[in-house]
């Protein structure tokens, strides 16, 4: 009792308050550093008055830095791009009409945008007049919280990303490239934002999609890379994926930002976005801003998703034929056909419902083990046994994500390794696996089925276990990945 009455009596309390509001006061970034006090100086019989130092500006930046300083009088207010996501904002993702929409910001519309913006651009969007609202396909998740705290999404970065990825002469070698090559060439919309070969020109490596790269947690079949921001730079830079390059199809960063400093149309939009002239790290956070809005979703198994719930009240663990069924017309179940496969509408919905459950966890192929999530893919990383990853390794020459981990972390797990692709939009971006080996759609399965059988390396990932399909069952899952696909990629990202 008496402890009790110890810990209850109010001048411990009072002291800790007081202790807490002279100590926790906000700390400052990157102020001034504060000077040595001076000594006393006396001014008259008994009085001492310290001198107050002068304060003195700091020199100017040299011009090679003055991106670290931007002139705040040559931006334009930036427009904020937010994400609209069903699960979060159903009302507002129903009333939008489009993937893309500009409209103005009225007071009561800019306090709302604290429930789907990030909090750095929440101040943007309270001080602008206008607001670009993405609508996130149906089945994906809400992209706000893998956008990264230094580079919110504005409408002004998107729009310049957007023409750096599609600009033919700014990336390449003047003295020797033929300025024919862009961003797109080797990520084109029209093949997925892939170039459609078994590798990159000149490299050992698949070319990878750029769809729904906004949530990828590691990129580059390696992973050496966490950020799209630093993608843009290291893939042009290092050429680490392009080891047998020439000066002919290879991008560079030597004299990238001199080019854009030479073109007034650039010069003058780096300073509206940015405050500075072209710098590496703006377009970095450009391209960014543009390839996190490559986003393609409400596919056929998206909308079958959202029928279960609706019929189950969300306590419905896969859809049913009947799910599949009601959100299949004639052009949906065609573009679910193969080549001499043709099926109708009850017929694909069983195929479907049939290759959902192989899929899941509980099913013979357990796909869902690392084609997890929304986006399909644990973001993790695998040895499937495919081409080298097949082979004893030589010491010292391991490939995959072990070449890339730092000491500490390397092991047995990562020597062969890749990472774990999206399956969404795979009628768009074969061939497939990190070598391209993956041609058409039942190779897909039978290639990587007949590599799991063997099972002849110690190398490959333990979590892959050998299992047996039938034929019947590999045809319903091919079906499965096309219902994967969706919307055709938006207007707005390519005119």
């Amino acid at each position: 009792m008496r402890h009790t009455e110890r810990l209850l009596r109010p001048w411990p309390v009072a002291i800790l308050g007081l202790l807490l509001v002279a100590g926790c006061q906000p700390a400052g970034r990157y102020g001034p550093v504060p000077s040595r006090p001076s000594r006393a100086v006396s001014t008259t019989a008994g009085q001492n008055t310290p001198t107050q130092p002068e304060v003195k500006a700091p020199p100017p930046l040299p011009d090679d830095y003055v991106w670290m300083e931007p002139k705040r009088s040559d931006m334009e207010l930036p427009v904020p791009i937010v994400f609209v996501h069903e699960g979060s904002q159903p009302a507002e993702w129903n009333r939008l009409k489009s993937f893309w929409t500009e409209e103005p910001t009225p007071s009561e519309q800019a306090a709302a945008l604290t429930t789907i913006a990030p909090f750095n651009v929440i101040g943007l969007a309270v001080q602008s007049a206008r607001v670009v609202k993405v609508k996130v396909p149906l089945g994906l998740d809400d992209p706000t919280p893998f956008l990264p705290p230094y580079n919110p999404p504005t409408l002004g970065k998107w729009e310049l990303g957007k023409r750096l990825f599609f600009d033919k002469e700014v990336f390449l070698q003047p003295a020797t490239a033929s300025k024919t090559h862009s961003c797109a060439t080797c990520h084109d919309p029209a093949r997925g934002y892939t170039d459609g070969r078994p590798m990159a020109a000149g490299s050992i490596f698949n070319t990878p999609t750029l769809i729904n790269s906004v949530y990828n947690t590691a990129l580059f079949w390696d992973g050496r890379a966490a950020a799209l921001e630093e993608v843009v730079q290291r893939s042009l830079e290092d050429e680490r994926d392009i080891p047998t390059a020439t000066a002919s199809n290879r991008h560079s960063w030597t004299g990238v930002v001199q080019r854009l400093r030479g073109r007034p149309e650039y010069e003058a939009q780096f300073k509206r976005v940015f405050g500075t002239p072209p710098t590496q790290d703006a377009v970095g956070k450009a391209l960014a801003t543009y390839m996190r809005t490559i986003l393609v979703g409400n596919s056929v198994h998206d909308r079958a998703v959202r029928a279960m719930k609706e019929r189950t009240k969300d306590r419905g663990p896969l859809p049913e034929a009947r799910d599949f069924e009601s959100v299949l017309d004639d052009a949906a179940v065609k573009k679910l056909e193969s080549q001499g496969d043709p099926l109708n509408k009850t017929e694909a919905s069983q195929r479907l419902q049939q290759a959902a459950m192989l899929f899941s966890a509980r099913g013979a192929a357990r796909c869902v083990q690392c084609h997890s999530g929304a986006n399909f893919t644990d973001n993790d990383f695998h040895n499937l046994g495919i081409d080298e990853a097949s082979r004893k390794p030589t010491p010292g020459k391991e490939t995959g994500r072990f070449a890339v981990l730092p000491p500490g972390l390397k092991d047995r797990r990562s020597i062969g390794a890749y990472k774990t692709p999206t399956l969404r939009a795979l009628p768009r971006t074969g061939p497939f696996f990190h070598n391209g080996s993956g041609f058409g759609e039942e190779a897909l399965f039978f290639a990587v089925l007949e590599h799991i059988r063997k099972k002849d390396s110690p190398f490959i990932d333990p979590e892959l276990r050998p299992v047996k399909l039938s034929e019947d069952q590999v045809r319903a899952l091919v079906v499965f990945l096309k219902a994967l696909d969706g919307d055709p990629i938006p207007a707005v990202l390519t005119e």
